[in-house]
């Protein structure tokens, strides 16, 4: 295993991180916003 062959995987996981916490505010704010649909037709 050479040091070349490290770079891209961290590069990959970095990338995966990243879109896992965009998904993650993402599914916050949509749960918000059906919280207040919720809470308008009280």
């Amino acid at each position: 295993m050479s040091r070349g062959d490290k770079r891209p995987q961290q590069k990959r996981n970095e990338r995966r991180l990243k879109s896992d916490k965009t998904d993650f505010i993402t599914e916050s704010f949509a749960r918000y916003k059906w919280i207040k649909d919720l809470k308008k037709f009280d």
